[in-house]
């Protein structure tokens, strides 16, 4: 199969990570990945790294004409069969590049969404996006119950969870326990995340 990914973050967050993983994840399974993403971003440098082929893309804002143009011609070129839009820029610019569509390219891509944040869909503007999707992705239950509550197909919405491949701990972490006092018999949690409000650590 044939699937552009869209992201439009400059930085490095776990969406970030987690588009990676897929992209990764789908090329290892024998698909080709096109990753369109913001130029001059993390994303785009740790794809490179990771042998992914990136197409650059300019997102400046939600309804910005140079990202609409960015996907298009990263859609014209790979002629993807889905379309995964991996965050609300990246879907505006999906969904407004599906809709100047040039005639004679057979049949459209499926465009699939993914939704990692609980808030409410806002306005009519924010809900007709969605629901041009052929799936919606929720990364929780309670993400999918949002997206349910405000409207979306709940035949559309499909809850998958994020994760991280299995792989070995990274040396050092025994030093870094020491370093910081703590016994090595303690339990020790961890959560790496970016510390904002609605995610109430």
């Amino acid at each position: 199969m044939r699937v552009l990914h869209v992201d439009s973050a400059r930085g490095w967050r776990g969406g970030q990570n987690q588009v990676l993983l897929t992209a990764r994840g789908m090329k290892d399974r024998g698909h080709d990945i096109l990753l369109a993403c913001h130029a001059g971003g993390v994303l785009e440098s740790r794809a490179r790294d990771a042998g992914l082929e990136v197409a650059p893309a300019s997102f400046h804002g939600d309804l910005a004409p140079a990202a609409v143009w960015s996907v298009r011609r990263a859609w014209s070129t790979f002629g993807p069969e889905v379309v995964h839009l991996h965050d609300p820029h990246a879907l505006s610019a999906g969904t407004l590049a599906s809709l100047v569509r040039p005639r004679g390219q057979g049949r459209a891509p499926a465009l699939v969404a993914t939704r990692r944040v609980d808030f409410r869909l806002r306005g009519p503007l924010s809900r007709l996006k969605y629901r041009s999707c052929a799936r919606v992705i929720a990364v929780s239950r309670a993400i999918a119950r949002v997206l349910e509550g405000d409207g979306l197909d709940p035949d559309r919405v499909r809850v998958v969870y994020e994760g991280v491949p299995d792989r070995p701990p990274a040396a050092g972490g025994a030093a870094a326990l020491q370093a910081l006092g703590i016994p090595p018999e303690s339990p020790v949690v961890g959560n790496v995340a970016a510390l904002t409000d609605h995610k109430d650590h």
